[in-house]
C-alpha cells in the first residue's frame, strides 16, 4: 500500500473506534441513571397529570418539566400510556424504595 493509503485506513479505523467508544458511554449513562428511578406500570385510566399529582410531593417539578421528563426518559408521548406500561419517574430510588412496585394510580 502506498503511504496516502495507509493514512487513509488509519484515519477510518480511528473514526470508527471513537464512534463506537462515544456510543458506548453514552449508553452506559443513561442506563445507570435510570436506575437511579423508580419504575410505575400505568393501569387503565392513568394520565401523566395524574402521576404527577400521585408524586407530587416526591418531586420538585413543575408539571410540563414533570411530563418532559417522563417523555424523554423513557421514549413516550403522554397521549400514548398503555396498561401495563412500566415507565421512569423523576423520584430518586432510595433503599426504603427498592423492592416496592409502584402504580401510578395508587401510589407506592
Amino acid at each position: 500500500m502506498k503511504q496516502g493509503q495507509v493514512s487513509i485506513v488509519y484515519y477510518i479505523l480511528f473514526l470508527i473506534l471513537l464512534i463506537t467508544m462515544t456510543l458506548a458511554i453514552s449508553t452506559g449513562v443513561n442506563y445507570e441513571n435510570e436506575n437511579k428511578y423508580i419504575v410505575i406500570t400505568i393501569t387503565n385510566g392513568d394520565t401523566l397529570w395524574g402521576i404527577n399529582e400521585s408524586f407530587k410531593n416526591q418531586h420538585n417539578l413543575s408539571f410540563s418539566e414533570f411530563v418532559s421528563w417522563v417523555e424523554s426518559k423513557n421514549n413516550v408521548q403522554h397521549d400514548s400510556l398503555n396498561p401495563g406500561d412500566k415507565l421512569y419517574v423523576p423520584i430518586k430510588m432510595t433503599d426504603d424504595l427498592k423492592n416496592v412496585p409502584a402504580y401510578a394510580s395508587n401510589g407506592y
